[in-house]
């Protein structure tokens, strides 16, 4: 018995699940979460904060005792400084807010 036509008729069938298994993939990889969340973090400040009083700063490394550390976004005020941190993990998102008085709040 010859299966090719079955194995033919298959493939033809399931064909589009390929792209959608790849789409899927990338979609779930933490790559992928990553750049959206950079991208909404960005586009967030672009829109919502006035460029007059708001400076934000991105991509900044600094050294510590044990290596260098990153910080991915800082947005410098005359009220505050503000420290993004995101975790897409778990899809947590956590701000740091110091004041003049060295008086660190976390939202």
């Amino acid at each position: 018995m010859d299966l090719s036509p079955f194995i033919q008729s298959l493939f033809y069938s399931l064909w589009c699940l390929i792209p959608l298994a790849l789409f899927v993939g990338l979609v779930k990889s933490a790559w992928f979460r990553g750049w959206v969340g950079e991208s909404l973090v960005n586009i967030a400040a672009r829109l919502f904060l006035d460029r007059n009083t708001h400076h934000p700063i991105h991509n900044v490394t600094l050294p510590t005792e044990y290596g260098t550390t990153q910080i991915e976004h800082s947005i410098v005020s005359h009220f505050r400084v503000f420290v993004v941190d995101q975790r897409y993990e778990r899809l947590d998102l956590l701000v740091l807010a110091v004041s003049r008085s060295e008086n660190i709040s976390i939202y």
